[in-house]
């Protein structure tokens, strides 16, 4: 890894790694200098993980709470997106023991989150607690699941059912006579923009539902499918009803859709994977989301 992933991994600024890299830094003042072994290629540095790991294990030697060992950090980072779980700020970021430390000696990433410093010192405080902590975890494994949670097939089987059991659990019984989306094409960086959709968010679902987008598109053309695409459209107009009645709550489009997903997964417990590629593609589709000021 180069100096700047270095950083985050320790929370430390790029100035103190290369330091550490190149004459040592003291634990404490007047201590001993620890040195991070690094090699060097051209102007640049690489760290493995297993000198980091020798690095952190004698920095912290007498603060065990920091001991992480490198592949947690990555972990963690990763299901944050290197992002403070509570704010999504970017800068001084930390890891968090929601079990504290003092009460079990761990560090188990299922019980740890990656947070700001401000935040960090709000949760030691108290003033978010352990709670809301694990919820503000729970919606980064909503937004952000891991890739193998994805299906190797994307079967109109799982497809149909889903969306008959999303028609019944909004309860439609006087659906329109036509669906109101009104299908205008827009560029989806400006759509992102009307939406406040992060780029983050973006980014995942494109890489990670849009290859089966075309299986559902597939699947809604079909004649043989109309009952069920027209079922479709019903839910998509529903969806939009409740959007523009809670946009307000929200910074972020995103966090409408955890909330959709929050509320639908209780109920479609069986198809939760399918429930995620579904919701993406009808903001893909523009089938809901802002499209004009």
């Amino acid at each position: 890894m180069k100096i700047n992933e270095a950083a985050q991994f320790l929370c430390w600024s790029r100035d103190q790694v290369k330091a550490a890299i190149e004459t040592g830094i003291e634990k404490r003042p007047g201590s001993l200098s620890v040195k991070l072994k690094a090699l060097t290629i051209g102007k640049e540095y690489d760290i493995c993980d297993e000198e980091l790991d020798k690095f952190i294990g004698e920095f912290y030697s007498d603060e065990p709470k920091r001991n992480i060992p490198t592949d947690i950090r990555r972990k963690l980072l990763v299901e944050a997106r290197y992002r403070c779980a509570v704010c999504s700020g970017t800068s001084s970021l930390e890891f968090h023991h929601i079990i504290e430390y003092s009460e079990i000696a761990h560090h188990d990433p299922q019980h740890m989150v990656v947070l700001c410093a401000t935040c960090h010192n709000r949760c030691t405080k108290g003033e978010i607690d352990a709670l809301a902590q694990r919820e503000f975890k729970k919606r980064l494994q909503l937004l952000y699941p891991p890739v193998d949670d994805f299906p190797a097939r994307f079967s109109w089987g799982d497809l149909r059912k889903l969306i008959i059991e999303m028609h019944e659990l909004m309860s439609i019984e006087n659906p329109s006579s036509s669906s109101k989306s009104d299908f205008l094409v827009i560029d989806i960086e400006k759509k992102n923009e009307l939406n406040k959709m992060s780029p983050e968010y973006y980014e995942f679902m494109r890489d990670n539902h849009q290859p089966y987008f075309g299986r559902i598109e597939e699947f809604l053309r079909n004649p043989a499918n109309e009952k069920i695409a027209n079922l479709y459209y019903e839910i998509v107009d529903e969806l939009n009803s409740k959007i523009a009645a809670e946009r307000d709550r929200f910074d972020g489009f995103e966090n409408v859709m955890v909330e959709i997903r929050d509320s639908a997964k209780t109920r479609l417990v069986d198809n939760p994977r399918t429930l995620n590629v579904l919701l993406s593609f009808t903001y893909f589709k523009c089938d809901v989301g802002r499209k004009n000021a």
